[in-house]
């Protein structure tokens, strides 16, 4: 199916001639936002949200420019701000972003250069906070939760809020806040995916690309949009299986009355018998009872839990198959 579905390669190499695909934000990616803000009728917030972000650090040079040297985005406000993971954060990205008017907000490697010991050492049980400010504009916070965590922030310092949870009320950094505000929808939808996820180890990049946007990407927004509309909360599996229906058309249904027209139709009057507060009920075989009161063992007659819906009599599968012929 994939074979027929996915794009081929041609059309994926046409289309990276066209559109810029260079580390950092496309310029197609904000003026299409910019387009949806203005056509939409409603007021809308965009944000730009990029996940495991890789920053290179050396130029390469490819005959006619350089690469490597990537532009995050130069602000024109104090309003922006990016969220990042402990493996792109650092004090060097920080004050990198500070002098193009965009804040950092993210999670930080104790094993990062030019961190403060007394931060990064310092022992803390839990609830216990410790913070230093770098540059008068670099804090670096660390609080201990179930386990040590450390931040890195350009925008806030070492204020707490009082947050209710299952344990109770407790003191949480605002700086913790913000960042898991921030990357709950990524994390929420990492985690959808994971639960059934297609990709393969066998499948080359640009397949594992699409098939990362058909099924995963795609149906969580799906699944969210649905949420929306509607109110009804519907898994990712329920949406899949949803998509492949409509890909694969009537075949499906035909082959489903197929399987159910070929067995015994007598069969289906055969049921269980409704239980008691749930408990199984259980009763003679008319058919093994008779044969058995004949016999003087009526007692050891079979014990079924089936019932002919027809003439509501218990018979076992072999004796309702000999009764109704």
């Amino acid at each position: 199916m994939y074979n027929t579905c996915l794009p081929h390669t041609n059309t994926l190499h046409d289309w990276y001639k066209s559109v810029e695909a260079k580390p950092g934000f496309t310029q197609e990616a904000i003026e299409r936002l910019t387009e949806k803000v203005k056509n939409s009728k409603k007021s809308l917030l965009c944000s730009l949200v990029v996940d495991e972000m890789s920053i290179r650090q050396q130029k390469i040079w490819k005959r006619k420019n350089y690469e490597g040297l990537v532009d995050i985005g130069i602000a024109n406000n104090d309003s922006n701000q990016i969220n990042s993971k402990n493996f792109n954060s650092g004090i060097g990205l920080a004050k990198y972003l500070k002098d193009r008017q965009t804040d950092l907000c993210g999670t930080l490697r104790k094993k990062k250069t030019c961190l403060p010991d007394a931060v990064t050492k310092k022992k803390l049980k839990r609830g216990d906070v410790v913070a230093r400010q770098m540059d008068s504009y670099v804090t670096v916070l660390k609080w201990h939760d179930k386990r040590d965590v450390l931040m890195i922030s350009t925008c806030h310092y070492d204020g707490m809020t009082n947050v209710s949870s299952w344990r109770g009320e407790s003191s949480k950094p605002n700086m913790v806040i913000d960042y898991n505000d921030a990357k709950k929808g990524i994390d929420v939808a990492d985690q959808l995916c994971s639960y059934y996820s297609p990709l393969r180890k066998s499948l080359t990049w640009y397949k594992k690309i699409t098939i990362d946007l058909l099924f995963q990407a795609v149906l969580v927004n799906t699944r969210v949009v649905f949420l929306e509309a509607t109110g009804c909360s519907v898994s990712i599996l329920k949406i899949q299986e949803a998509m492949i229906r409509h890909w694969l058309g009537d075949d499906v249904q035909k082959k489903q009355t197929v399987r159910l027209s070929t067995g015994n139709p007598r069969r289906r009057h055969l049921s269980e018998i409704p239980r008691r507060d749930g408990k199984i009920i259980r009763r003679r075989c008319v058919r093994r009872y008779a044969k058995k009161k004949e016999e003087g063992q009526f007692s050891k007659a079979k014990q079924v839990n089936t019932e002919c819906l027809e003439c509501g009599k218990g018979y076992c599968l072999a004796c309702y198959n000999e009764v109704h012929k």
